[in-house]
């Protein structure tokens, strides 16, 4: 369009929030004549008039309503139960007032926090029952396309825990050499579960013929089959397994 842009971005702390005088004067000092406004504005009616003042025209981009806009959206649908849902707390808390304002009691509202729920019935409102939800804090640059499956398996570990099996088997002849070591961690479940488990693998791998096992992962399945049923069946958790194998 062959004009000159003059980008200002105001001092949050030290000038406040959106279009200010002092931004407008130390503007026009450069010669600026159009000021378009970014997400504010929409209620800067004396800074918009200096500006006009000075020779200088305003466009607000905004998509804020302003107090009279929401107080008119309220008149006009004249909600039961409101719940406002846009901004920082404090912004939410001006519109509950608002809303308050316009005839709306305070416990027919609610200022919801990340992973609320709401139940809505005929003549009240209550909280209901918190959702995970939030920010998910990832330590790692590059998950890859298998990003779905690490979160999720994360999640099984931060909340279930894991166990390890740990053995040295001579896989033609079935030999174990050594182990099986049982480690737990992020769960507990009793000092005498070491000793089971243990029992668990070698009882399963008893029955296992190895003349016919082809790989080392088919003694896997088999010892988290065996141990996933017994944790089960005595103690009703999730953990994830992990065995691993050592081939002589």
């Amino acid at each position: 369009m062959g004009g000159r842009v003059v980008p200002y971005i105001p001092g949050r702390l030290e000038e406040g929030y959106g279009l200010n005088r002092e931004a407008v004067a130390a503007l026009a000092d450069q010669g600026v004549t159009l000021i378009v406004t970014v997400d504010c504005g929409i209620t800067a009616v004396d800074e918009v008039k200096y500006a006009g003042e000075l020779g200088v025209d305003v466009v607000v981009t905004d998509h804020h309503a302003c107090k009279e806009e929401l107080k008119l959206m309220l008149s006009l649908v004249r909600p039961k139960f409101f719940i406002p849902v846009h901004g920082e707390y404090r912004h939410l808390k001006l519109h509950q007032r608002l809303a308050g304002s316009m005839g709306i009691p305070e416990y027919n509202t609610f200022i919801p926090d990340v992973g609320n729920t709401v139940n809505v019935y005929k003549n009240k409102m209550v909280k209901g029952n918190n959702v995970p939800a939030g920010n998910n804090f990832i330590d790692g640059v590059a998950l890859g396309e298998n990003a779905e499956t690490i979160l999720r398996d994360r999640k099984a570990l931060s909340d279930n825990g894991f166990i390890v099996i740990l053995l040295t088997v001579r896989l033609k002849s079935g030999e174990i050499l050594a182990g099986p070591d049982i480690i737990l961690r992020g769960l507990h479940l009793g000092d005498t579960f070491p000793d089971e488990a243990k029992e668990v693998v070698l009882n399963a791998l008893k029955q296992v013929d190895f003349e016919n096992v082809e790989d080392i992962y088919e003694l896997k399945t088999i010892i988290r089959k065996a141990i996933r049923k017994f944790i089960d069946k005595n103690y009703k958790q999730l953990p994830m397994i992990l065995p691993i194998i050592i081939e002589a």
